[in-house]
């Protein structure tokens, strides 16, 4: 079976699907997604979690049906306009530390390179930014893996803040002082301040 840019569009945004998926006897399927605004709400009034956005992005990812160890892919997604989580009062802090005032309490953007190994997501470059966009507005930077299908994280954070040059020092000695580390659920992940992360290793 082949679809040739089947699209989807609503009041939600836009899907394209391209590739081919084997029947009968072939399971072996090739597909890629591209995704156009996309809005992303999940929300907790119990906890009080937010999870709001607009998806953008592309997704390659070919294996074979029922056989999770063979899928292999490659994308890249940002979401913008979103608030995900609020940032920790120690990273505000460091703000101060690094000569700048913390303009921002939440992530608004995230944009995320990734490749699909069997049942592992590896998020290989990560940047998470605030609705400060000036010079010396806080980047927060890292990697790590989603577990699928249970969609557990482990996720390594750096930030950045500050100007251009101190971000730059400051961030390589604070990347051997701490480091954020963010686990759980992928709606509901928690996040911890790790010190001295490279003697805990």
């Amino acid at each position: 079976m082949t679809f040739e840019n089947v699209r989807g569009k609503s009041s939600s945004g836009v899907a394209t699907l391209t590739g081919w998926v084997g029947v009968d006897a072939s399971k072996e399927f090739q597909i890629t997604v591209l995704l156009a605004g996309v809005k992303l709400e999940d929300e907790d009034s119990k906890e009080g979690h937010k999870f709001t956005g607009e998806l953008t992005g592309w997704l390659a990812l070919e294996g074979v049906r029922d056989e999770s160890n063979t899928r292999v892919g490659v994308g890249k997604m940002k979401v913008r306009n979103g608030m995900f989580a609020k940032i920790p009062t120690v990273i505000r802090a460091l703000q101060v530390l690094h000569f700048t005032l913390p303009t921002s309490d939440s992530i608004t953007t995230a944009t995320i390179d990734l490749y699909i190994d069997g049942e592992d997501v590896h998020l290989e470059e990560i940047r998470l930014t605030g609705n400060d966009t000036s010079v010396q507005g806080l980047v927060i930077k890292g990697s790590g893996t989603i577990k699928i299908p249970s969609f557990e994280l482990d996720v390594e954070l750096h930030p950045r803040v500050g100007w251009p040059i101190i971000r730059q020092v400051m961030g390589a000695l604070g990347d051997q002082l701490y480091e954020v580390k963010v686990t759980g659920q992928l709606l509901d992940p928690t996040i911890t301040f790790e010190p001295l992360p490279n003697f805990s290793k």
